[in-house]
């Protein structure tokens, strides 16, 4: 995806067509996600390893495509298969990232793929210097692609996560098993054999092994009384978002167990002010993913020299995302990032300089790279809301928003000029810091 805006300016070139012209393709990768938003809880219904194992194969096959077209028809086919590959990720990562902590373990994986993303425009670049298309780069994806097919699917076999139990187990809107179900791993085959039951005042041999996730975000956690063998295990979700919040006293013998909080469903208001929040923050960034190039080249410099200069945007995300997991209990994060991307927007239209306007991708990129890991993890976090519809509904921001933004600011450029048409982002991060969600459960 960090190659994006660099292969529509160098596909423009080798199809002698204006970068205007096919800036559509770029929506591709928002269509497929509204796709994969609509079909998000069917597909996640035998768990995240199917949609991962497709997702890697259509993509591999899209990236191929892009990389080769030498028509119109084979670059809309790729871009297609590329949008409907990459949105099988995205629906995937946060259902294989669900539990506590999910803010920062999003951020973490959010930083490696930018780290990674780094080498795409400056291989686009290089190659494109050299003499041949720089898309040619695209195929060096296609082998990792392939294997993470394989890999994914023996890791997430028959719907289950590696340490996070069986998807189609969870409860509703948790990262645990719900009350009841037993989804600890069988013993070793050289396990001593259990020791005989002793006789207590309250038999213990329908007693439930404590949910993997909920010892893993607890490891001190003591051993529960007998008595309380039917109470549910605690919601990692909440155990991230309140990571000191006290305990439910246990219900009486024999009694109901304590519902969980937002089991009457999520807040439609709620829901949507932290739908919005994904959608502004997805907005801004793929203005700067797809029109990061163009607006480089059109300070004079050439299709590879501007593909290696805009890695600036790709180089401030890794760096904002590395460092972001140690902000986001310190600062506020939003506010800090918004101010960040306005000065680096504000860089980016004052000059017609390459290097001030590279320098300001950068800071941009610095600012926007917190951005969609702390808002779909504030989605996921939603009280009541469920794992897979969050998951759906983050598709559905990121769709809506790649749908719409960058086109928008195409649409800008044309009636006026792309340099001032980078403004769009200064009212879509008004709105950004005015959306105030409630507190998750």
């Amino acid at each position: 995806m960090s190659s994006l805006g660099a292969t529509l300016v160098m596909l423009a070139r080798d199809l002698r067509v204006p970068v205007e012209s096919i800036a559509w393709l770029a929506s591709a990768f928002g269509a497929g996600l509204l796709v994969a938003a609509a079909a998000g809880p069917r597909l996640l219904r035998h768990g995240p390893g199917p949609i991962l194992r497709a997702g890697s194969l259509v993509l591999a096959t899209g990236v191929a495509l892009l990389a080769l077209a030498s028509s119109a028809a084979l670059a809309v086919a790729g871009a297609l298969l590329l949008g409907l590959g990459g949105a099988a990720l995205v629906l995937a990562t946060p259902a294989l990232l669900d539990g506590p902590g999910i803010a920062a373990r999003l951020t973490r994986v959010n930083a490696a793929a930018s780290t990674a993303g780094v080498s795409a425009p400056l291989a686009l670049g290089g190659l494109d210097s050299l003499g041949p298309s720089g898309r040619l780069v695209l195929l060096a994806a296609v082998p990792p692609l392939l294997l993470a097919a394989t890999v994914t699917t023996s890791g997430t076999r028959r719907g289950r996560t590696p340490g996070l139990g069986t998807w189609r187990d969870r409860a509703p809107g948790t990262g645990a098993p719900p009350p009841g179900t037993n989804d600890a791993a069988p013993p070793p085959h050289d396990a001593p054999p259990p020791s005989p039951p002793t006789t207590t005042a309250v038999p213990q041999h329908d007693a439930v092994p404590p949910s993997p996730l909920a010892t893993a975000a607890v490891p001190q956690r003591d051993t529960v009384p007998p008595s309380q063998h039917d109470a549910p295990p605690p919601s990692p979700l909440a155990t991230a978002a309140a990571p000191q919040r006290e305990a439910v006293p246990p219900p009486p013998l024999g009694g109901n167990p304590p519902q969980r909080r937002g089991s009457a469903g999520p807040s439609r208001g709620d829901v949507g002010r932290r739908w919005a929040r994904v959608t502004l923050g997805v907005s801004v960034e793929f203005c700067f993913v797809v029109w990061a190039v163009a607006r480089l080249q059109q300070t004079g410099v050439s299709a590879g020299e501007a593909a290696g200069l805009a890695s600036t945007f790709a180089i401030g995300m890794a760096l904002g995302r590395i460092l972001a997991p140690r902000l986001l209990h310190r600062v506020p994060v939003i506010p800090l990032c918004v101010l960040t991307i306005a000065a680096g927007t504000l860089l980016v239209v004052a000059t017609n300089a390459p290097l001030p306007v590279a320098a300001g991708l950068g800071l941009a990129g610095l600012g926007v790279a917190p951005l969609y890991p702390v808002t779909l993890a504030g989605l996921v976090a939603a009280p009541g809301l469920r794992a897979a519809h969050a998951a759906s509904l983050g598709a559905l921001a990121s769709g809506t928003a790649i749908l719409l933004a960058p086109t928008a600011l195409a649409a800008i450029g044309q009636m006026v000029d792309l340099r001032l048409a980078f403004l769009i982002t200064v009212p879509l991060l008004a709105a950004l810091a005015a959306i105030r969600p409630g507190k998750a459960s």
